[in-house]
């Protein structure tokens, strides 16, 4: 509504005589009052004595009309003849439509790849990177335009302002001048700067050397680093309407204040080295053997996240920001996340006969989040596969385009960590302690400490798995193509936080190798080529899945909890049960009336002791079993 349409519904409801009419007396509160005379309105005219109305269109007053640029500027060129090099800078500005919101960004990006060594040393460098600066506005104030009295002014009058010129209701409770109604959007927005900063650089050079002395033989070397810095602060202005709070003064002409200047900080930093070095062997053959290629090599990441923060809250007796610190062992809220991975590896493959393929691979990979003793982990793989179309029974067939057989075995490593807190998660092999609190010390005046929760014996989570496999292709043009997989796994070592030992300290629960896991199953997909012309494809794809796995050991434990909250502290309903599926419901088998409706507290006594008790009740799987999915493929080219 604009101020004469929203005007003229406060009249017609405070005409309204019913009994407890909220609207009686409210044209007295619009606009803001007339110092020059002390009336009040009369009802019974169109005017609203006593008041000066404005016309504000408080959403015309937060938006504008939003203005971006988008400069880019490349170069390529060949310099000396040798070196392929290419080069680009750019510059976006893009304002947004609320006031003050506003994005920059600058970028660059820079290649080249220099062969040297008569073209045996290729050279492949890469780096680009960016700047941007964001300040994020507080859209807040856009439900307070929306809600806004059209009839209020943008900016109160200057005498006795303690808004700095922005109008802002307010009224008196108790001894308090508190703020009623929406705050003033445009205050919102002008009164507050919220610049969000970032800085990345990613960049790597790889070289590849073809060897003179056995040129199927190369050496290859990656590096890679991506950085990055992002920085956020929040600052506001003197007298800033979102910082206007009390003290604990009696007269509502002092017992307020404002908090300008900082208000938020923060600022991390995070890295990726990489490297990658390795040999690579190719050679295709004629005779028995067609085909040989392996590779064999090293492999190191090493990731870094090392970030600080400052909260602030009001001091509730003097009103006055403050930092708040909520960890006195940690005061600035210093977060510290390293990561390190390094692998060996080899691969080798060779073919017989262009039909028979086999392939074995094998890696060591270590990780930093387990003890130095545990954190390698050996993982092989072998496998074989038939090319049955290449046979000379099926060499010439019109019916089979292609057919494959495959068999594989493998095992796997897994260290990605579930923990809900930094030592868990990335060190949760090493005690951390906590000093107790000081009302609480068993010797006065000494300072004792809590061991935190940890396993100096935590490894890698180990699956082994087996799988059969056949791809095929039927039918002219291959209309009907697809795989079946059959596969049987295990799962050794489990990691898994479970709850710690009655009596233990640190805590209430801790990572843990906790048992093995068992399971199988099939997936079969399917697509099909329905037709296929020069200008217009359409093509079906399904796949279903079947998997059933069980919890086969879990040291000494029955089962462990698996969250699946329903509301409430503690109320998970999913359990990791021994000899059952994990991700279960330990639930009772309701009793339901002769009209299908379940009877309220009715529960089937499974074990017909005439008791109902936890004896009776049973896992039930909430996870599915059977999956599947279909989609549908359709293009159309037209040519103008």
């Amino acid at each position: 509504m604009n101020a004469a349409d929203f005007t003229k519904f406060i009249q017609e409801q405070a005409a309204d005589t019913r009994p407890n009419n909220p609207y009686i007396g409210k044209t007295n509160l619009l606009g803001v009052d007339d110092p020059s005379t002390d009336a009040v309105d009369d009802l019974s005219t169109p005017q609203i004595e006593g008041r000066i109305l404005s016309d504000t269109d408080w959403y015309k007053q937060i938006v504008r009309t939003s203005i971006s640029t988008d400069h880019n500027f490349s170069a390529r060129a060949n310099l000396y003849n040798k070196i392929p090099f290419r080069a680009s800078l750019g510059y976006t500005n893009v304002q947004g439509i609320l006031k003050g919101s506003e994005y920059e960004r600058l970028s660059y990006s820079y290649k080249m790849t220099p062969k040297l060594l008569n073209d045996d040393l290729k050279i492949d460098i890469n780096a680009k990177g960016s700047y941007s600066k964001k300040n994020n506005v507080d859209e807040g104030a856009i439900g307070a335009a929306l809600s806004m009295d059209p009839t209020k002014p943008v900016y109160g009058p200057s005498t006795n302002n303690k808004f700095v010129g922005y109008y802002q209701q307010t009224s008196l409770s108790g001894n308090r001048d508190v703020l009623t109604g929406p705050t003033n959007p445009l205050a919102l927005l002008e009164q507050r700067e919220s610049i969000d900063r970032a800085v990345r650089f990613l960049g790597n050079v790889e070289f590849d050397y073809k060897f003179p002395f056995l040129r199927d033989l190369r050496g290859i070397v990656n590096l890679g680093l991506d950085a990055s810095r992002r920085s956020y602060r929040e600052t506001f202005d003197e007298n800033a309407l979102a910082t206007y709070t009390f003290n604990q003064g009696t007269d509502p002409n002092t017992n307020y204040l404002f908090n300008p200047g900082l208000a938020g900080d923060f600022d991390a930093t995070a890295t990726n080295k990489t490297m990658d070095t390795y040999l690579a062997y190719s050679k295709t053959l004629t005779g028995f053997v067609t085909r040989v290629d392996g590779q064999a090599g090293y492999s190191y990441q090493d990731f870094k996240t090392d970030g600080n923060s400052l909260s602030f809250r009001n001091d509730p007796d003097t009103g006055i920001r403050e930092q708040y610190i909520s960890n006195p062992n940690n005061r600035n809220n210093r977060e510290f996340r390293p990561r390190n991975l390094q692998a060996f590896f080899a691969r080798g493959n060779f073919d017989i006969l262009s039909r028979y393929l086999f392939t074995a691979t094998f890696r060591a990979d270590a990780t930093s989040v387990f003890a130095p003793e545990n954190r390698w982990g050996y993982f092989p793989a072998v496998g074989a596969a038939w090319k049955v179309k290449e046979e000379s029974f099926l060499k010439n067939s019109n019916l089979v385009q292609d057919l494959k057989l495959r068999l594989g075995w493998g095992r796997t490593g897994q260290a990605t960590l579930p923990g809900s807190t930094i030592e868990k998660e990335y060190f949760p092999y090493l005690p951390t302690y906590v000093p107790g609190d000081a009302v609480s010390q068993y010797l006065p005046g000494v300072t004792t400490y809590t061991i935190g929760d940890y396993d100096s014996n935590l490894t890698w989570e180990k699956t082994t798995t087996v799988n059969l496999g056949l791809d095929f292709e039927l039918f002219k043009n291959s209309i009907l193509s697809g795989s079946v997989d059959v596969y049987k796994r295990k799962t050794n070592d489990l990691l898994a936080v479970v709850p710690l030992s009655a009596g233990a300290t640190g805590g209430t629960e801790f990572l843990q190798n906790i048992g093995s896991l068992e399971g199988e199953g099939v997936e079969v997909s399917l697509n099909v080529k329905a037709i296929k012309t020069e200008n217009f494809t359409l093509g079906f794809s399904g796949n279903i899945a079947y998997n059933y796995s069980t919890i086969s050991d879990l040291k000494g434990k029955t089962f462990t909890s698996a969250g699946g909250g329903i509301g409430g502290t503690g109320n998970g309903i999913a359990r990791n049960p021994v000899g059952y599926q994990p991700y279960s419901a330990f639930m009772f088998e309701q009793i339901y009336n002769e009209s299908g409706q379940p009877i309220v507290g009715a529960f089937k006594d499974l074990n017909n002791d005439g008791v109902i008790n936890d004896s009776d009740k049973y896992y039930v799987a909430l996870r599915p079993n059977w999956t599947y999915g279909f989609s549908t493929n359709l293009s159309y080219k037209i040519s103008i």
